[in-house]
C-alpha cells in the first residue's frame, strides 16, 4: 500500500456528509466530516441530553490550570461544578511527585488522555494520596500504561499495579461519571471520549454538566490531538456541532502552534518520501523512533508498504497489538545489528540517536539512517535524513479545529506562553468570534459566568 490518503475537503457551509464504513455503525446519524483550513475534522453527532425535569441551582462551572498552563510541561487540569472536581490528566516531568499535586484538593474522578508521561507520570503519586480515586482511559491506554510508567523509571511490577487500577471507558458512548465518583454529585456529570488521532490510544474528552437549563453545559478537553491519519492510527474524531448541539467550552492543546515546518509539508507527501527512502536504500536502513511517540505508526506503515521490518524488542509491547507479529521480526540488540548488515530496515528506539539507546548504540551499523521530527542529538557516521511525521496537529488544524467546533469559549493550553499568544492571534484573525483565554499555572477561570 502507498502513502495514507489525506482526508477529503469539505466545504463547512455546505455540511456534507460523508460515512466512514469503518464507523458509522455505531451512532445514528452518521459520520461528518467538517472541513478546516488545511485538514478537516472528522465529527459525529452524540444524542442530545434532554432538559431535566428538575430544578437545579445554577452551579459555577470552573475550569483550574494546575499544571502545563502556558508552558510545555506536565499537564493536570480540573474542572469543577457543583462541588465535583474532575481531574483531566495527571502529568509529571520527572519520576517523583510533582509540585502541583501538593497543591491539589481531592479530586472525584481522573481521566488520562493518553499514555505519555507528561499526562499519566504523576499516576503513581496520585493513586499513594488517594487510593480510591478512580483514574479512567481507553483500554488502549490502559495497556500502554505500564509501558508508559515502566519508561518513565517505574519498576515493572510497581508500572503493572498502576497499569491495573485503570478503569476502562468506550469510546463514542456516553457514560455517567456517577459510575466512578462517590460524590452523590456526579450524578450531573457525564462524559464521551472521542479518538485524538495523536498515538494508540489517545481521546478527548466531552463532558456534560447538568445545569438545570434546556441543555447541559459542554466542554471538550482535546489533549494532544492529530487531524490527519497516520498508519494504523485514524486522525481525531471530533463531536459535530451546531446549533442543536453547541460546545461551550473547549481546551485546546497547542504543542505545535508555532513550528511552521509542519504547516509546510503534507504528512502523506513526507510519509511518501519515507517510503521512497527505505525503497532506495543501497544497505541496511535504520528508523529512530520515541518509543511511544511514532513508534507503532512507523512499523504500521512499514508492514503496510509491504516490507517485514526488524523491531528492536524493546518496542514490542507498543507495536505489537498493531501490527501481525508474522509481519515483523522481534530482536534485541545483536539481531538488529545483524540485520543491518543484510540490508534490512530496522526500527529502534532512540529518535535523538542518543549513545544511551539502542539507535544510537545501531547507528555505526546502519547505511543510512532516517531521524523522525526531532533534530538528532548527534550526527550518525551514516547518510541521514529527517522525516517530520508528526503527531500534534500544526497550526492550520489547531485553527481549523476551532472553527469547526466553534465553541463560546476556547482555552489555550500545553504550549510555551508565546506559542499560545501567537495561536491566539491566528485563531481571532481566522474569523473566531467567540473568547480565546490563556490562563496561568494555578489560575481558575470561571465557565458559566
Amino acid at each position: 500500500m502507498g502513502a495514507p490518503k489525506p482526508n477529503r475537503r469539505i466545504n463547512i457551509a455546505k455540511r456534507l456528509s460523508g460515512i466512514s464504513p469503518r464507523r458509522h455503525s455505531i451512532f445514528s446519524p452518521p459520520f461528518l466530516l467538517l472541513a478546516m483550513p488545511t485538514l478537516p475534522v472528522k465529527g459525529i453527532v452524540p444524542k442530545p441530553r434532554l432538559a431535566t425535569k428538575r430544578r437545579i441551582v445554577m452551579s459555577e462551572i470552573s475550569f483550574e490550570a494546575a499544571c502545563g498552563a502556558a508552558e510545555l510541561t506536565a499537564n493536570a487540569y480540573l474542572v469543577q461544578a457543583h462541588g465535583v472536581r474532575l481531574l483531566l490528566d495527571a502529568g509529571a516531568r520527572q519520576n517523583r511527585a510533582p509540585a502541583w499535586l501538593d497543591a491539589l484538593e481531592a479530586p472525584d474522578a481522573c481521566w488520562l488522555s493518553h499514555a505519555h508521561w507528561d499526562h499519566l507520570g504523576a499516576l503513581g503519586p496520585l493513586k499513594a494520596r488517594w487510593p480510591r480515586l478512580t483514574c479512567l482511559a481507553t483500554s488502549q491506554t490502559r495497556r500502554l500504561a505500564r509501558h508508559a510508567l515502566a519508561l518513565g523509571g517505574l519498576d515493572g511490577d510497581r508500572a503493572s499495579a498502576l497499569a491495573s487500577q485503570l478503569q476502562s471507558v468506550p469510546e463514542r458512548q456516553y457514560f455517567e461519571l456517577s459510575t466512578y465518583a462517590d460524590n452523590p454529585a456526579a450524578q450531573k456529570f457525564r462524559a464521551m471520549v472521542f479518538e485524538a488521532g495523536h498515538i494508540p490510544g489517545a481521546g478527548m474528552l466531552l463532558v456534560e454538566v447538568d445545569v438545570g437549563q434546556e441543555r447541559p453545559f459542554r466542554i471538550l478537553y482535546t489533549s494532544d490531538f492529530c487531524g490527519h491519519d497516520q498508519p494504523g492510527v485514524p486522525g481525531a474524531l471530533f463531536p459535530r456541532t451546531g446549533q442543536a448541539f453547541p460546545i461551550d467550552v473547549m481546551v485546546m492543546e497547542g504543542v505545535l502552534a508555532t513550528r511552521k515546518e509542519y504547516d509546510e509539508v503534507s504528512y502523506a507527501d513526507e510519509w511518501a518520501r519515507f517510503q521512497q527512502w527505505t525503497a532506495n536504500r543501497t544497505g541496511g536502513a535504520l528508523v529512530a523512533v520515541s518509543t511511544l511517540g511514532e513508534a507503532a505508526q512507523v512499523v504500521s506503515g512499514l508492514v503496510e508498504a509491504g516490507e517485514r521490518p526488524v523491531v528492536h524488542r524493546m518496542l514490542e509491547p507498543v507495536v505489537g497489538k498493531l501490527v501481525d507479529k508474522q509481519s515483523v521480526e522481534f530482536g534485541d540488540e545483536t539481531h538488529a545489528r545483524r540485520a543491518l548488515g543484510l540490508g534490512k530496515v530496522v526500527v529502534a528506539p532512540g529518535e535523538g540517536l542518543q549513545r544511551s539507546t539502542p539507535a544510537g548504540r545501531l547507528a555505526d551499523a546502519a547505511g543510512a539512517v532516517a531521524v523522525l521530527n526531532r533534530k538528532p542529538r548527534r550526527k550518525a557516521a551514516a547518510p541521514s535524513e529527517r522525516f517530520l511525521l508528526g503527531n500534534h496537529a500544526p497550526r492550520g488544524q489547531l485553527v481549523g479545529a476551532v472553527n469547526a467546533v466553534n465553541p463560546s469559549k476556547v482555552i489555550l493550553v500545553h504550549g510555551h506562553k508565546s506559542q499560545l499568544f501567537s495561536l491566539k492571534r491566528a485563531i481571532e484573525k481566522s474569523g473566531y468570534a467567540g473568547e480565546v483565554l490563556i490562563p496561568k499555572t494555578g489560575e481558575t477561570v470561571p465557565l458559566s459566568s
